[in-house]
């Protein structure tokens, strides 16, 4: 992966959506950004062991260019960066990133999630780990790496997330289910082992995070039907 497969994803405030590679909008004549919100997902990175990227500069220079230009920026993060344990040099490829971002622009909305689980989760998840374990299709995991001290199914933080970024409002924000031990009960629906290690630690941020409940939290059951359903499609359709 280099910064021509990097894709960044843009809203316009009429409801237009665009999601566009970066070399592709680099190489781009004309650039409107104007009335427009760029979100980038360095929690996907994060999750896909894909942090590294970041010490490129070939990759960084017109992300922060981009930053620069653009009417509103959010920034997805996975909440392990509001840990004080567990430091490592991928969670500090991600707070290296953003403290650039922070220079070129205060203004900056940043959105922090847990697990985000449901249909098309990566094999880099526990979840889709254990599922794919049944039907006999792993897909080599690497380790838990996400965040255990919550979780929430795909729908239900989309919807609060689009009301985030939809208000412009620049900021921390750590989207939560609501549901005390929701994670754990998530593992223990899918039967995982109790004694693994988990990815926890104690709240930690320099600037106030501003803490955001999911309007509706999906039954356990249900949510992970869906997951299941789409995963056995997805590989024992071939």
């Amino acid at each position: 992966m280099d910064g021509q497969g990097y894709y960044f994803k843009c809203f316009c405030r009429n409801a237009n959506f665009k999601e566009q590679s970066l070399l592709s909008w680099v190489n781009q004549e004309k650039r409107v950004m104007r009335n427009s919100t760029v979100i980038f997902s360095l929690y996907d990175l994060f999750m896909l062991y894909k942090e590294a990227i970041l010490q490129k500069e070939t990759v960084t220079k017109p992300i922060l260019n981009l930053i620069d230009e653009s009417d509103t920026v959010t920034i997805i993060l996975p909440s392990q960066m509001l840990m004080t344990s567990n430091e490592s040099q991928s969670l500090n490829d991600l707070k290296d990133f953003i403290d650039q971002a922070v220079g070129v622009r205060e203004n900056i909305q940043f959105i922090y999630l847990p697990t985000i689980y449901g249909p098309w989760q990566p094999e880099t998840f526990l979840f889709q780990q254990a599922l794919l374990t049944k039907i006999n299709r792993s897909e080599g995991f690497k380790g838990i790496r996400e965040g255990t001290m919550d979780a929430i199914y795909i729908d239900d933080a989309l919807e609060s997330m689009v009301d985030l970024i939809d208000s412009g409002k620049p900021g921390s924000y750590l989207l939560e289910s609501g549901r005390e031990n929701q994670w754990d009960m998530c593992a223990a629906y899918l039967n995982l082992d109790k004694d693994i290690k988990k990815f926890r630690g104690i709240s930690q941020s320099n600037s106030p995070i501003v803490t955001v409940t999911v309007k509706k939290v999906a039954p356990i059951a249900e949510s992970f039907a869906k997951q299941k359903e789409h995963t056995q499609r997805l590989y024992l359709s071939y």
